[in-house]
Parts: structure tokens; C-alpha cells; sequence
């Protein structure tokens, strides 16, 4: 994080006023390494009076561009007012309890056990393998 009292130093060590153009501003920030979003949030804080905080990432961007949750002093940021939030942490529930493995063995077998019967359906149907007529036990043709 990035305090009004830190970026009022940056630039008195730069020579430069809080309340110089925004152009000069703009640049010793660039010289300082800060991105876009960064150097916004902090014209941001120079021009406010309060003694705001400016966070290296915006809240805004994080709540629309990405799957984190805000800290309570973004939400606070973002909404103008004070916020309290207790941190709870949830454990993790997952509806789903079977894993990979036991999926692959239930469709191995599955398609095993298909594949079986498909066959022997084969077999019945032309009269081969097991079901060929020899193999009841009986001759096919009887010697008189």
C-alpha cells in the first residue's frame, strides 16, 4: 500500500509540490515504476484531502476483472464508507467426492462389460464361439 504521506515525499525528493501539474506528477510516478492504474489512484489521493490510501490495485478492477475477494478497506475504498467485515473462512464443500480414479475404473468396467455383451450378442446371432452348435454337447450329425 501507498500512503498520501509517501507519495507527498516521492515528490518533494523530486522537487516537486503536491499540488504541481498533473503532468509533472504523472511523470516522477512513471519514473517510479507505477503503472497506469497505480499512478490514477494516486492523483486520486494527492487531490483528495483526506489521508486516504491508495492500493496498489484497484478495487474496482479487481471486483470486475478478476475472481478475488475485496479486503474490507477496498470495499471501503470503493464505497465511501467505513466497512467492518470479520473474516470468516469457510471450508471448502465439494458436492462431488468421487475421484479421478474411481471414474476411470467405473468406465473401464463399464465399457468392458459392454463390449462383452455385444460380443456374445455376435456370437448368438451368427451361431459362433459358444453358441456355435457343436458346442452343446452334442455331436452334429449322428452315426446310425
Amino acid at each position: 500500500m501507498m500512503e498520501r504521506k509517501h507519495l507527498e515525499e516521492l515528490l518533494r525528493v523530486n522537487g516537486l509540490a503536491p499540488d504541481a501539474p498533473e503532468e509533472d506528477i504523472r511523470s516522477v510516478l512513471l519514473g517510479a515504476s507505477l503503472n497506469d492504474h497505480e499512478i490514477t489512484a494516486a492523483l486520486m489521493t494527492l487531490r483528495d484531502k483526506g489521508d486516504s490510501v491508495v492500493l496498489q490495485e484497484s478495487g474496482s478492477r479487481k471486483l470486475f476483472r478478476s475472481g478475488e475477494a475485496l479486503q474490507p478497506g477496498e470495499i471501503s475504498q470503493l464505497l465511501g464508507v467505513n466497512v467492518v467485515v470479520k473474516e470468516v473462512i469457510f471450508a471448502e464443500f465439494t458436492t462431488d467426492r468421487m475421484t479421478t480414479f474411481y471414474r476411470f475404473m467405473i468406465l473401464w468396467l463399464v465399457s468392458v462389460l459392454l463390449a462383452a455383451i455385444a460380443l456374445s450378442v455376435y456370437m448368438y446371432m451368427h451361431k459362433i464361439g459358444l453358441f456355435h452348435p457343436a458346442m452343446g454337447g452334442m455331436p452334429l450329425h449322428r452315426n446310425v
